[in-house]
């Protein structure tokens, strides 16, 4: 049976041959790809071709257990590393810009507006939730010009 996109030829190792004689054996990794091929349509056999069972090896010490918890440490430290650096940068810009009075207060924050119409008429808030004038809102523009011309 041929694959709708060819065929490929795997070749079977076993590096356990002592101790498991006349075993078709393929790395774990192998035997994924193996199986992706497949699943896209591709004709995989692993050779030799004698009918036996195909196994697999994978190999599991030390550092396949510590890995994810070193990574894990170090993502975590990243973490909390950059938490600190931008909490003491924003900390110490907001000090400077204290100390060069260039931190909007209250009174010289632009006013923001919200607009309520029906079919009668318009109304003007602010943004903590007083009426407006129409005047002062369409005076605004013109203000906002003059302030940044300073």
């Amino acid at each position: 049976m041929s694959g709708k996109l060819g065929r490929v030829r795997a070749s079977s190792f076993n590096p356990y041959e002592v101790r498991f004689p006349g075993r078709r054996v393929v790395s774990r990794d192998t035997l994924h790809l193996i199986k992706d091929l497949r699943a896209k349509g591709v004709s995989v056999t692993v050779e030799p071709e004698d009918e036996t069972k195909l196994n697999w090896y994978t190999q599991k010490g030390f550092e396949e257990v510590l890995c994810p918890v070193i990574v894990q440490a170090l993502d975590t430290t990243k973490d909390v590393l950059v938490g600190v650096f931008s909490a003491w940068l924003y900390d110490r810009l907001i000090r400077r810009r204290r100390a060069t009075g260039t931190v909007q207060t209250q009174e010289h924050r632009l006013p923001v507006f919200v607009e309520e119409s029906n079919e009668e008429e318009i109304t003007f808030y602010g943004l903590d939730g007083s009426p407006v004038n129409e005047s002062e809102v369409r005076a605004e523009p013109e203000a906002a010009r003059s302030r940044a011309a300073k």
